[in-house]
């Protein structure tokens, strides 16, 4: 174990690929993991969207705790809806690391709507640098609304109560390093994830259940230099919302670039797609493009800081306009 907790090499160990590793040691292609950012575009922030896993370093009988949370403003006019509201997706977790190779975590997830408070700043900071407001500003600032209208363009729902997409979620994740790769392989692992919805007004009573099954790879390329990627399959146990038809399951992916400035602070620079979730409407079908820099900071006794900026990327009718990200992980033990 190294002198700030975290967990050194295993030279004697040579994984599921049969490869040593006592020439690079086990936590070589292993950095500080991605930012735990989860899709908050328009038609896939109301489903179940599993936060990133790859491999990352586990300390073996470690404890930890995290609160952390994205804030994203929407604005977007489509063909068939209007959106202008704001969403505050906050997540704590308890993660227990079995060995260096197996995680476990617990996490309470809750995503509240409503009209938020960037509208002011980013009015201001369009005409800064000379970006169109797309009609802006010529609504009142900081007010929830969402319109949605039929394919004949005929109005079927225009409210201001934001508040009915709010939703809430219990999870339980595991996480497996099969490999630590070598100097020429990335470490792979496999993450999988349940989730238990508690309160989700559009989507009828009872309990929702949804599943996920994610493959991450890292991959050191240079002494500060590291990539990362993930796939995740999700399965989706309910599928009821007013005026749309929603598809069964879905899929995103991750790639990340990670320079690790100092021995303690990371810059990220983190994009992530997510395919369409919802059947036959226009633009809200659409995959989302979402675009993430931010840097993960190594507080005193193994703690972690990590913050990141959000920005909508390629499709943006079905994306955040802009968003902020918080996350602290205390080490309990």
């Amino acid at each position: 174990m190294l002198s700030d907790g975290r967990m050194g090499s295993h030279p004697a160990d040579t994984g599921f690929s049969g490869i040593s590793c006592a020439e690079t040691g086990f936590d070589y292609n292993l950095g500080p993991g991605c930012l735990e950012i989860s899709s908050e575009s328009p038609g896939q922030s109301v489903r179940f969207s599993p936060a990133p896993s790859i491999p990352e370093k586990i300390t073996p009988g470690s404890l930890r705790m995290s609160l952390g949370g994205s804030w994203a403003n929407i604005w977007t006019q489509g063909k068939r809806y209007d959106l202008d509201y704001e969403i505050l997706h906050s997540r704590l977790s308890l993660s227990y690391g079995v060995n260096h190779r197996f995680l476990f975590t617990a996490a309470f997830e809750k995503k509240n709507y409503f009209g938020g408070a960037m509208d002011g700043f980013l009015i201001a900071f369009h005409n800064l640098i000379g970006v169109e407001q797309d009609g802006r500003d010529k609504v009142k600032s900081n007010k929830a609304h969402y319109l949605f209208r039929d394919a004949q363009g005929h109005v079927i729902v225009d409210s201001t109560d934001i508040a009915v997409f709010n939703n809430n979620a219990l999870q339980a994740s595991v996480s497996y390093i099969l490999t630590p790769g070598s100097r020429w392989l990335p470490a792979v692992n496999l993450s999988g994830t349940v989730s238990w919805s508690l309160n989700t007004p559009l989507m009828g009573s009872g309990e929702a259940v949804d599943t996920a099954f994610g493959v991450g790879l890292s991959k050191r390329w240079a002494k500060k230099w590291l990539t990362y990627h993930e796939v995740s399959f999700i399965y989706f146990g309910k599928n009821e919302l007013p005026h749309f038809s929603m598809k069964n399951n879905g899929y995103s992916l991750i790639n990340a670039v990670v320079w690790e400035w100092r021995p303690s602070i990371s810059w990220l620079l983190q994009f992530m797609y997510t395919n369409g979730l919802i059947k036959d409407f226009p633009d809200l079908k659409d995959p989302s493009y979402e675009a993430h820099i931010g840097m993960k900071w190594q507080t005193k006794h193994d703690g972690m800081f990590e913050f990141a900026v959000i920005e909508n990327v390629i499709n943006y009718d079905n994306s955040p306009d802009f968003g902020v990200h918080l996350k602290y992980t205390l080490a309990l033990k």
